[in-house]
């Protein structure tokens, strides 16, 4: 197991902006990708 690994999987976030009235809310994923040889 690599120290890159801890990062795989999916989260969800919520972000705040002084601009907006509501929350944004979303997304990101990180898998290995080329054989294991990149993470995107």
């Amino acid at each position: 197991m690599s120290a890159l690994d801890r990062l795989l999987g999916t989260r969800e976030l919520t972000m705040h902006h002084s601009a907006m009235s509501e929350p944004v809310t979303g997304w990101q994923r990180y898998k290995r990708v080329v054989d294991g040889a990149f993470v995107l």
